[in-house]
């Protein structure tokens, strides 16, 4: 994955995450624990966290193991994002947190392999 030209998976240096254009080929999904939210990468440590943006439930099926290509938008963090999302603790918010961004892509920007 190349957020603002720079790599960051595989080998994602702890935060910030840069903001700016983001793609993606061939990532692997490693956990979905939000409706329209998930963790692409290789593990806790190295992943990045991915929005889906849809207008209401999007169509798009993401489960663990599903391999995506995408181009988004990586952004800085709000504060309260991870309890808005659903994003426990168990799940990764403090990662996210670390992090201080993640990725919005499109629903329709996304393939699913």
């Amino acid at each position: 994955m190349l957020i603002a030209d720079r790599p960051v998976l595989p080998g994602i240096a702890a935060g910030p995450l840069p903001a700016g254009p983001a793609q993606a080929t061939d990532v692997v999904v490693q956990d979905v624990p939000a409706n329209e939210g998930f963790w692409v990468g290789t593990g806790p440590g190295q992943r990045v966290w991915v929005e889906l943006e849809a207008a209401g439930e999007s169509a798009t099926r993401i489960t663990v193991g599903s391999r995506l290509s995408f181009v988004g938008t990586a952004v800085r963090l709000e504060p309260g994002y991870a309890e808005r999302v659903g994003l426990a603790p168990d799940e990764g918010s403090a990662e996210l947190e670390q992090l201080g961004g993640y990725v919005r892509v499109r629903a329709e920007a996304v393939t699913v392999r």
